[in-house]
């Protein structure tokens, strides 16, 4: 019988009193019988894990420390922290002088974010099936594509502006605009790279198009229309916050109206003008924390509806 041991628990045989054995130490204990430990301490995977983030973000808050110390009105991390606590403190108010709490900005820009999106893969993803299944769909598609997909999503706001005259319908166009492409182009790779093989075996057991469509394309595209998804609503994100800072709360560059909630990125643009450095450094970091929550979100939803990793 094989007994684990430490180097601790040795027996005089193997002291230095003992006669000299030229082979190697593993070998002469494994001649006894003797396994040794592995020495490895059982943390030491999650410290691998662990240690790159967490050195990233040590260089992160060294990096912002020095720009404090060199920076004049740059706002240090601990002075952000402080900030960032008396700012959640008050998330939840949202009338007086002070103006709507963080929290409802967040909500607003939130709920734009998930009406564009919405507006995007009810389009998107359709038109994706169609132009994946036919030839002559993508063929109308593609020169379309091929322009618009290359312009900024921003570029349609002040389009959309004329359009809708009002500034969140606008938001919400401009979100949409950013998130289609990403939705359409994946589903569409998605429904083409369906194996000819089951296309085959549909064709021989005689399934009507629909079943086609629900039980052999939409399963197989599913994976590449998350990868979509994901791209489609980090673009998205990116548009709702850069849309408000340039529209503004009514669309025009203009304050807020009586109970209206402008959103993060007018929040933004107001702390610039305001030189309130400390809450724009609050909104750069929970603009990132919010696209990455809303980016693992839908990353946990494709492992649970696919058997392919969402890159």
């Amino acid at each position: 019988m094989n007994v684990v041991l430490d180097d601790a628990a040795l027996p005089s045989t193997f002291s230095s009193t003992a006669p000299r054995d030229k082979r190697l130490r593993s070998e002469r204990l494994a001649a006894q019988g003797y396994v040794l430990s592995s020495g490895q301490s059982r943390l030491r995977p999650h410290v691998l894990r662990l240690l790159p983030p967490a050195t990233g973000l040590a260089l992160l808050l060294l990096a912002w420390s020095i720009a404090a110390t060199t920076i004049a009105g740059f706002p240090a991390p601990l002075a952000t922290w402080n900030g960032a606590v008396a700012l959640f403190d008050a998330a939840l108010r949202r009338d007086g002088t002070a103006g709507p709490g963080i929290a409802w900005q967040i909500l607003a820009s939130l709920r734009r974010l998930g009406t564009g999106f919405a507006v995007a893969a009810l389009a998107g993803i359709p038109l994706g099936f169609l132009a994946g299944r036919l030839a002559f769909v993508a063929g109308i598609v593609a020169p379309v594509a091929g322009l618009f997909k290359l312009v900024a999503p921003l570029a349609f706001l002040p389009v959309s502006l004329l359009v809708f005259k009002a500034g969140s319908p606008a938001f919400v166009a401009v979100i949409a605009a950013g998130a289609f492409w990403p939705l359409m182009h994946h589903t569409a790779i998605g429904v083409r790279r369906v194996p000819q093989d089951y296309m085959n075996v549909a064709r021989v057991l005689k399934l009507s198009q629909w079943k086609i469509l629900t039980r052999i394309e939409a399963p197989a595209a599913l994976p590449h229309i998350f990868v979509g998804a994901r791209r489609a609503v980090v673009a998205a994100w990116m548009v709702t916050i850069a849309a408000e800072m340039l529209g503004g709360a009514d669309g025009a560059g203009g304050s807020p109206g009586p109970g209206a909630i402008p959103g993060l990125g007018f929040a933004l643009r107001a702390a610039w003008r305001a030189g309130d450095m400390t809450f724009i450094l609050i909104a750069i970091v929970v603009t990132g924390l919010l696209g990455l929550i809303i980016e693992q979100l839908l990353v946990g939803a494709a492992t649970l509806f696919t058997y392919a990793d969402v890159e």
